[in-house]
């Protein structure tokens, strides 16, 4: 079975495609980079801008390259129902946000 691949930054992707993946809940895999390199279903811009985003939200720009992993993992209206739940319940928001999505990737 063929992968499809991007490069996100230093970080090369790897995944199967979406009508390949048999449980609807499971996430993609990551493999070797060399498997393949056809084009994600998965649009780059709207992983940086959520990524960016999350940057803007909790003024941690040390933390974009585990944002990237976590727009790309979890849904858009997960990440903002968390980032809603870590200012409101937190008192340091950035860190509860980034428990609550550790939690969420597994």
């Amino acid at each position: 079975m063929s992968y499809i691949c991007i490069w996100y930054g230093v970080f090369n992707v790897c995944m199967k495609p979406i009508n390949a993946i048999d449980n609807k809940y499971s996430k993609p895999s990551l493999n070797n980079a060399n498997e393949g390199s056809k084009k994600l279903s998965i649009d780059p811009l709207a992983v940086d801008d959520i990524a960016n985003y999350l940057v803007e939200v909790f003024g941690s720009p040390e933390s974009r390259e585990f944002y990237y992993k976590i727009a790309y993992y979890i849904p858009r209206p997960r990440i903002d129902q968390m980032v809603v739940q870590s200012k409101e319940k937190g008192k340091n928001p950035g860190a509860l946000f980034n428990y609550l999505a550790r939690k969420e990737l597994g």
